[in-house]
């Protein structure tokens, strides 16, 4: 049989008898061409109009490529250049009708002798390079091919379907494309580096570089019972190692302690949290490489210094023979490490966090706001949370041994009990059996499109009455609070008896804290877990939270009349709102359901769905009732609802007044999809001015000794002597409404309160 395409094999292929899509491109006669682009296969749309990546996967790879292409010559073409009948439902053909086609494609790879060729998806990869390695880890690896550059990459369609891949997919053309200019080499790079126990001469260079890196191994995580092990120090042009017993050696704390060096690091935080606590040390990092990179990409999962090192300059694995040898060992301890391993590693570490310094520290200064953010909030916050965090927080372990146990029974009481109602033994942690207790064996109506899930925000809550489902709720709750706080914090007290709560600057989109342990979402109404977090001997724990705070920051963004009207009159907005719903005469159940309403309305969710919680019986005309009336009192917020949608769709992005940002770089197709999209934009912003002014009273409690311990949301919890208790109180509550004042103006007043106590759970 004669082939339909030159060199290729069309007679063995599984797509022989479909339409055949030709190459398109721009090239130059007898020149060799900048580009090479090489999809899967054609869809349905190249086959109409007979040129490949015509489609959407065409669209989103011209909206990325084309401003890079300018002045450029590049060629596109697929694996498998005929039609695909079988997709969407299998992609197995696929990959064999790319085998037929490889002599067609390295003949064209031959014939144009392209700079860099860029494969989009598995398909072209692994054709080319052989294996079933994915492409998510061999994606922005820049590979030698016949005289060439190649880059695998996702395909379009791949971040079509799943937007988180859009940065990374940006980042990977973005590269590619420059190398047609300056080719990036592909041989993995090692450092000049030197071990010495030379404070002095290292100190003395770091602080003659425009910045340095400084950078811990340490022998694990818990500063309280690990130690370090040696120090990195880097600029760009040469790499330190000190090894542990420079800690030991005179003058080695104060030499630190004094170096003037611009310090870079990558989650610096760690790293200063070890030298004061071992050294006493507070060092003061001008940089972090972890933090520019989220305000530059909020996502999360990102950060990892070999993760981004690996996306921004395709760094090899560096951790890789490391991690061989600690698995080979059975240990996670660096210190078993042989010290020409770690020290090649540490080296490493130090080098590349040196690139990235340099690197992020350029693309940031694109972006003055995030700039700002860096400067202002996040590099002093970085620094105030490491002291929390190294002050810790006493547990009264004693009480939480006679806790343990009324949890641990109420636990079994509840597992008796649901039981009991089912009339069958059953394990209740199992989401297997427990929907086959509760669909089957109790005759729960399952909710529409979740008919085997158990889930209790989701499912649980909208089939209240059912006594397994009252039941189950409840075991859940307590089973979470005795597993997660009772037991689980106390395995988290560190070698001095206190808790070490890690806060995390970058995990979430909104620029909320998180934190480890998790104290932001233990409840409100558990103060006797809360109780087991204590004040030290003489001192008392000092609580202050703002009122309302993202309400008042909507009110701050809208300008809407109601909503200032009630702030600076110092009205009850719920019982203010609950009047306009229901009446003078409205009940504590209808003021409940107006706070609920209040936040969640101006945050985009529909009454219906409030009611669907299963807290409220409601009608849809009640529901639509109230949500005109909601609305029709509070007209801003709902016009600035809609200017932030259209900020959605004009820019790709919403930004805070102070200036972080929330990408959005895909905006999809579906009507729910675009719904959460406007949801989490609207989220967003109100939320990240909140968080900011929290850390940003968090910051000035820290630097005027205020000695705060715990962030959660909008609250502060400071630690001081009994003798000075009500004076820094009193000034923890100036703080943060001058705070508010300070980063926002006196637009709205941004009012806190608080209590003072000998344990966390008596102090609000």
């Amino acid at each position: 049989m004669e082939s339909k395409v030159p060199f290729a094999h069309c007679d063995l292929c599984p797509f022989v008898e479909e339409a055949l899509v030709p190459d398109r491109g721009r090239v130059l006669p007898d020149t060799p061409v900048d580009i090479l682009f090489i999809g899967e296969c054609p869809g349905k749309q190249e086959v109409i109009q007979k040129k490949p990546f015509i489609g959407k996967s065409g669209e989103m790879l011209s909206r990325v490529a084309d401003p890079l292409l300018k002045g450029k010559t590049f060629w596109i073409t697929n694996a498998a250049v005929c039609f695909d009948p079988f997709a969407p439902e299998t992609k197995t053909p696929v990959g064999k009708a790319a085998q037929c086609c490889k002599d067609r494609l390295i003949n064209i790879i031959h014939t144009l002798k392209p700079k860099v060729i860029i494969t989009l998806g598995n398909v072209p990869t692994q054709v080319l390079l052989g294996g079933k390695i994915g492409i998510t880890k061999l994606r922005g690896k820049l590979v030698p091919f016949n005289g060439s550059l190649l880059m695998p990459t996702y395909h379009p369609a791949a971040v079509l379907r799943t937007i988180k891949y859009f940065q990374d997919f940006v980042m990977d053309i973005r590269r590619a494309i420059s190398c047609v200019d300056t080719p990036e080499s592909t041989t993995p790079e090692h450092p000049d580096f030197e071990v010495t126990t030379d404070y002095h001469k290292v100190l003395r260079e770091m602080e003659e570089a425009p910045f340095a890196v400084l950078d811990l191994e340490t022998t694990g995580l818990d500063f309280t019972r690990d130690h370090t092990i040696c120090y990195v120090m880097a600029t760009e042009n040469k790499v330190y190692i000190l090894p542990e017993a420079v800690s030991s050696m005179q003058g080695f704390r104060e030499a630190l302690g004094n170096c003037k060096a611009k310090w870079s690091g990558h989650n610096a935080k760690f790293d200063r949290n070890f030298m004061l606590y071992e050294l006493g040390v507070p060092v003061h990092f001008s940089f972090d490489t972890m933090l520019a990179h989220y305000l530059l990409d909020e996502r999360g999962g990102v950060h990892g210094l070999k993760e981004v090192c690996a996306s921004m300059f395709g760094a090899p694995d560096w951790e890789a023979e490391l991690q061989t040898h600690l698995k080979l060992n059975d240990t996670k301890n660096y210190d078993e490490i042989p010290k020409e391993i770690l020290y090649l590693y540490a080296s490493l570490d130090g080098y590349w966090t040196a690139k990235l310094t340099r690197k992020l520290s350029k693309i940031i200064q694109h972006y003055p706001k995030l700039l700002k953010v860096m400067l202002d909030i996040m590099i002093p916050a970085s620094e105030a949370f490491s002291n929390a965090e190294v002050r810790g927080v006493m547990f009264d372990i004693e009480s939480q041994q006679e806790l343990l146990p009324v949890y641990a029974d109420k636990a079994v009481e509840l597992e008796a009990k649901l039981i009991s109602i089912a009339g069958i033994t059953f394990n209740p942690r199992s989401p297997v059996q427990t929907s086959n207790v509760l669909y089957r064996v109790c005759g729960v109506p399952p909710v529409e499109g979740m008919e085997t899930s158990t889930d209790t925000k989701n499912v649980l809550i909208k089939r209240r009455g059912y006594p397994i489902v009252d039941t189950l709720i409840e075991y859940r709750a307590v089973n979470t609070l005795l597993s997660r706080y009772v037991v689980g914090l106390a395995e988290k007290v560190g070698a001095d008896g206190r808790i070490h709560t890690s806060y995390l600057l970058h995990g979430t989109t909104t620029g909320r804290l998180s934190s480890s342990p998790n104290l932001q979402n233990l409840p409100r109404t558990a103060k006797d877990i809360k109780g087991l977090l204590t004040a030290s001997p003489g001192c008392s724990l000092l609580y202050a939270d703002y009122s309302q705070l993202e309400l008042r920051c909507i009110a701050w963004l809208t300008d809407d009349e109601f909503l200032l009207d009630c702030y600076r009159r110092g009205i009850d907005l719920h019982g203010a709102m609950a009047e306009v719903l229901f009446g003078k005469d409205y009940t504590p159940d209808q003021r409940s359901l107006a706070k609920r309403l209040n936040f969640g309305l101006v945050y985009g969710r529909s009454v219906s769905a409030i009611a669907n919680d299963g807290l409220v019986e409601m009608t849809q005309v009640e529901a639509q009732r109230i949500q005109t009336i909601f609305f029709e009192r509070m007209p801003r917020v709902t016009a600035w609802m809609m200017e932030v949608k259209d900020l959605v769709h004009a820019r790709h992005y919403v930004e805070s007044p102070l200036g972080r940002r929330r990408r959005f770089p895909i905006i999809p197709g579906d009507r729910s999809g675009v719904q959460e999209i406007y949801r989490q934009a609207i989220n967003m912003i109100p939320q990240s001015m909140a968080s900011d002014m929290t850390t940003c009273a968090f910051i000035k409690m820290d630097r005027e000794g205020l000695n705060p311990l715990i962030s959660v949301h909008d609250s502060i919890t400071c630690e001081m002597e009994d003798s000075v208790a009500q004076d820094a109180h009193t000034r923890m509550i100036e703080i943060m409404q001058e705070t508010g004042k300070e980063l926002y103006g006196d637009k709205v007043p941004f009012t806190a309160s608080g209590g003072i106590g000998k344990n966390w759970g008596k102090v609000e």
